[in-house]
């Protein structure tokens, strides 16, 4: 029987199936690949995080002081390290994350991506067996029940009870036609929620962490980042978050 990632030519010979390339979607926006194009500015401090999309939305900070440093092919966040992004305003998303929190701090509405004040942002939970993950949308203040008008955000406990330790895939798709937002866990769903009301407004983009003082501070690793401007699914979005998980090295 033949494994994954094998197949049979024509001779009968066993070979390796080429690994998946994200890059071949073109609703493939951001692509910052684990262990490919980061440039520092005075080691181990980053100023460049390439975007392998071909797209040329590349992560770019040049403010010493506020650069996440970066060993292993990997980015290091330690509260208000940021990464600029260009502008993106995007009606629907799916945003793949690889990443690994640091277990040593209380992490409390940790954005991973976002905008500046934590106003927009994917975020995370973690404290006392109660995990929780969240996506703000145009509002940083508490939630209405339910939110309404596409503001404010959706936070949801995890079906599978607490976030892994160590490394693992994180998955944020928003919907902006009907407001459904679905996390995945290494690759499972793992929470979800829908906006309330009937306009919802788009996922603004312009950096990876977050400068905003306190709750929002990224504390951890971010190995891979693939951001989209769709709503991906089926075989799009397995074969992508399969191909991070190797690539990275993610242990399910």
């Amino acid at each position: 029987m033949l494994g994954l990632g094998n197949s049979v030519t024509r001779s009968g010979v066993l070979s390796e199936e080429p690994p998946f390339i994200l890059s071949t979607n073109s609703d493939l926006k951001v692509w910052l690949q684990f262990n490919t194009g980061i440039t520092f500015a005075t080691p181990p401090f980053v100023t460049q995080w390439d975007d392998s999309s071909g797209n040329n939305n590349h992560a770019i900070n040049t403010k010493a002081g506020s650069q996440p440093t970066s060993a292993d092919g990997r980015l290091i966040f330690a509260g208000s390290q940021t990464m600029l992004l260009p502008v993106r305003n995007d009606a629907s998303f799916t945003a793949i994350i690889a990443l690994d929190l640091d277990e040593t701090v209380t992490l409390t509405n940790e954005v991973l991506i976002g905008n500046s004040n934590a106003a927009w942002g994917i975020k995370l939970y973690r404290a006392g067996g109660a995990d929780d993950v969240g996506l703000r949308i145009n509002g940083n203040t508490a939630s209405p029940s339910p939110p309404t008008s596409g503001t404010a955000h959706v936070d949801r406990p995890l079906l599978t009870g607490n976030l892994p330790s160590g490394k693992f895939l994180f998955t944020t798709s928003y919907n902006g036609t009907n407001g459904e937002v679905n996390f995945r866990v290494n690759g499972a769903l793992a929470a979800f929620g829908t906006f309330g009301g009937s306009t919802f407004n788009s996922f603004r983009l312009e950096q990876m962490g977050s400068g905003a003082v306190g709750s929002g501070q990224v504390n951890g690793d971010i190995y891979e980042l693939a951001y989209y401007d769709v709503v991906l699914g089926g075989q799009d979005l397995f074969n992508a978050e399969q191909a991070i998980i190797d690539r990275v090295g993610i242990s399910i």
